[in-house]
């Protein structure tokens, strides 16, 4: 009976992480906090460590390189998945566009080295497991079932431009379509 628990608990916590809360679940989140920083405002810098290279700070982009930011949930579980997937398969284009992907989650590099095995993903996935980074974006999220409290960051992009200024917030992702929408809107800063 504990291990027929345990296994639906875990999938009740990957389809809600990677699919979203139902309208019930919502009211047991924390309340909800505002994405840290705002359009137009330069974004918060900050070093993580990545998978496969070294440490990574944003910073070292400005001048060069747009970056797509995109925070989600947890590694290997579905809807993270098919966002991380669409980002693989749209990647060539990004970096055409001198764009960068960096996904965030508060999974270690173990994890992440999994994850881009797993699905050959071919952008750099940084590791937040002490929220650091996650709470400087103020995507950090709580979610409480049956007595028990599940941290992690909520599916939340942020384009940024060569000069590291925010210049589009998803916080309603779509995983199916969002690769496809964040481009288009890079080839508008390509052409703006």
């Amino acid at each position: 009976m504990r291990i027929r628990h345990a296994v639906l608990m875990v999938l009740f916590v990957t389809l809600v992480a990677c699919n979203g809360p139902t309208e019930t679940q919502q009211a047991s989140q924390q309340p909800e906090v505002p994405v840290g920083g705002d359009v137009g405002q330069r974004a918060p810098d900050f070093t993580l460590p990545a998978h496969g290279s070294e440490p990574v700070t944003l910073s070292s982009f400005r001048g060069t390189s747009n970056v797509v930011l995109y925070f989600y949930p947890k590694d290997n579980t579905p809807g993270c998945t098919v966002e991380a997937c669409s980002f693989r398969d749209t990647n060539a284009v990004f970096e055409a566009l001198d764009t960068k992907v960096l996904g965030v989650s508060v999974d270690d590099l173990n994890s992440h080295a999994k994850f881009v095995n797993d699905y050959n993903l071919n952008f750099t996935l940084l590791a937040d497991p002490d929220f650091k980074v996650s709470k400087l974006y103020n995507v950090e999220t709580w979610m409480t079932h049956q007595g028990v409290e599940y941290h992690f960051s909520e599916r939340v992009t942020f384009v940024i431009d060569k000069q590291g200024v925010i210049r589009k917030i998803y916080p309603n992702v779509n995983v199916e379509t969002h690769a496809a929408e964040v481009l288009a809107f890079i080839k508008t800063l390509q052409s703006g």
